[in-house]
């Protein structure tokens, strides 16, 4: 009867255990779809508060605070005109997930070609 209720007991804990755990599920960042200004975050924890901060040419443009949805997902538009040209980052920092970074993609142009600026959306 005993070894029952330890086995019990440990059972209950090991359950509250993993239930404190965070997810599984990495947090990502990237640029919306057809969009230069958006950004979306998903695998962050519910209702986790983030900032994400906008970065050109290594220097901060633009910062925002966002809270995820239940499911970990976010989207944040910014204001800033970025050129076409030139390289950006994004940084996401929950305060359970940590740090996630997006890199875009970089795009050349020619010199006789100057690079056009995205209007804002």
């Amino acid at each position: 009867m005993w070894l029952s209720i330890v086995v019990a007991l440990l059972s209950l804990a090991l359950v509250g255990v993993s239930s404190a755990q965070p997810s599984a599920t990495k947090p990502v960042v990237r640029a919306l779809r057809g969009s230069t200004t958006g950004i979306q975050g998903a695998g962050f924890g519910p209702s986790e508060r983030i900032a994400v901060t906008l970065f050109v040419l290594g220097r901060m443009r633009e910062m925002k605070r966002v809270v995820a949805s239940r499911q970990g997902s976010f989207v944040v538009r910014f204001v800033y005109e970025m050129p076409a040209c030139t390289p950006w980052l994004v940084r996401a920092v929950g305060s359970v997930s940590g740090r996630v970074w997006y890199r875009s993609p970089v795009r050349e142009c020619s010199p006789s070609n100057p690079a056009p600026v995205i209007q804002r959306q």
